[in-house]
């Protein structure tokens, strides 16, 4: 995934959105957007850490209880804290799969999003609506999102 840098494009659209803020786990179990395991990059999704429900990990394909999508990037064990949008408009990063305009999303590998399916197991996942999709089945591209977590 090499387009997942937002280089100019802000993950926050400063819609009403509503965010919290934690520190990232010393070592996370879940590989980030960059196929690492050393930090949480700005647009990841995030969940709690298995180890310390105090900390950040990165949100994989099944995640539940996602928190939020990190609109920063952050070191594992960093002192500082990572901020994470919760609820409202935001840029995110989606898997190698078309994501249409309107889909319900759910949580992917690595951090990323993709569309849901009819399933009850899905409906259970479901953080949010795409507002701004793409038809590309390559991944890595940024779509807008409505986060109702």
């Amino acid at each position: 995934m090499s387009d997942y840098k937002f280089q100019g494009i802000i993950v926050d659209i400063k819609a009403d959105n509503s965010h919290a803020s934690a520190r990232v786990y010393t070592s996370l179990d879940n590989a980030n957007l960059d196929n690492g395991k050393t930090q949480i990059s700005a647009g990841a999704l995030v969940i709690a850490s298995a180890n310390d429900l105090t900390k950040l990990d990165v949100a994989t394909t099944g995640s539940t209880a996602v928190l939020g999508v990190a609109t920063q990037d952050r070191a594992v064990g960093d002192s500082r804290p990572l901020t994470y949008t919760r609820l409202g408009l935001v840029h995110m990063i989606k898997d190698a799969a078309a994501l249409p305009a309107g889909a319900k999303v759910i949580p992917s590998t690595q951090g990323t999003i993709k569309a849901a399916t009819n399933s009850d197991a899905d409906s259970l996942l479901t953080i949010g609506r795409c507002v701004e999709g793409s038809a590309a089945v390559v991944g890595g591209e940024v779509v807008t999102v409505q986060l109702i977590l």
